[in-house]
């Protein structure tokens, strides 16, 4: 059975990290779960079920039942080692919840980045993400990001075709399934690319921003027309969010003010720098939440608009 999950994390920047073990140090991540059973001395009183106790700390971050086998974060991370070493990936940061019920680590792949507008650099930043008892099972994913603003920007790949579910020696397939997308991203993204540069030669302002924002975050259109015509300080439900966001698009232009790209900018700032009441929040949202479904929605109708499709 799971349990509920702190929106809090305790977040790790990696410095000169160049193994998965030193990244392992740093975020004082380096162990393995232990299985305790109701039957072991001393412990537990789980109600039948089994607990997964982190070894370091001697804490239960979940109770499992008896079919449940639960996978090494250290064993699948070890898979990116060699590209870790060689300079392939680049650790970048730890995410730590609940102890270590939920970890979430992020890495970036060099050989992805590209330049979209000057000084914008946007590269697929791979995320891995471990549970420890939790629904959402082991996951893998490369997702947008935008290094000069530290913004995030949506899902662009999964790692699998699946989420990695819980079953014996899963971490085996991370090493060759990693390559493999590696080498083909580099290719298929470049489509993915050609739209963000689109979005530098569209404009978007006035009452069409207006409505592009809404449609990003998922609001009604009359609560769109509502808020054209109110005050920020009276515009009620999800159209509340909209005002944010023209902050978010006042602070940062992208290097192409008045554009697609300068709005789709404006709606994953506003999801990673000001949604939600911390960073830890926002990132848990992006990560594992609604954000990134926002993030790419938001990219979804940017890239119909910059086609001349919409």
């Amino acid at each position: 059975m799971g349990m509920t999950m702190s929106k809090l994390a305790k977040v790790t920047t990696f410095s000169e990290c160049d193994s998965v073990e030193s990244m392992l140090e740093q975020s004082n991540t380096n162990w393995d779960i232990q299985v305790v059973t109701a039957n072991s001395p001393g412990h537990y009183d789980s109600g039948g079920y089994k607990a997964l106790v982190r070894p370091d700390s001697n804490t239960a971050l979940a109770f499992v039942s008896e079919r449940f086998r639960p996978n090494s974060h250290r064993q699948q991370l070890a898979g990116l080692d060699t590209f870790i070493r060689n300079g392939d990936l680049v650790p970048v940061t730890c995410s730590v919840w609940d102890n270590g019920a939920i970890l979430a680590y992020q890495l970036r792949a060099p050989m992805l980045d590209v330049v979209i507008q000057g000084k914008d650099v946007v590269s697929p930043l791979l995320t891995m993400v471990f549970g420890y008892g939790f629904k959402i099972a082991d996951s893998a994913f490369f997702a947008d990001f935008r290094w000069f603003c530290k913004n995030q920007m949506g899902t662009v790949s999964k790692l699998m075709t699946d989420r990695v579910r819980h079953r014996a020696n899963v971490f085996t397939n991370y090493q060759d399934v990693l390559g493999k997308r590696l080498t083909e991203l580099s290719g298929e993204l470049s489509g993915h690319y050609d739209s963000m540069r689109r979005m530098l030669d569209k404009r978007l302002v006035g009452r069409p921003l207006y409505d592009y924002f809404g449609k990003a975050i998922g609001v009604e259109q009359e609560q769109v027309d509502m808020a054209w015509v109110s005050s920020p300080e009276d515009i009620r439900g999800p159209a509340s969010a909209i005002p944010d966001i023209l902050v978010c698009h006042a602070e940062d232009n992208g290097g192409a003010e008045g554009t697609v790209w300068h709005a789709y900018n404006a709606v994953t700032r506003y999801e990673t720098h000001k949604h939600g009441h911390n960073a830890a929040s926002r990132q848990r949202r992006m990560l594992l939440g609604a954000g990134a479904g926002v993030a790419n929605r938001a990219f979804d109708i940017a890239a119909e608009l910059a086609a001349g499709l919409v």
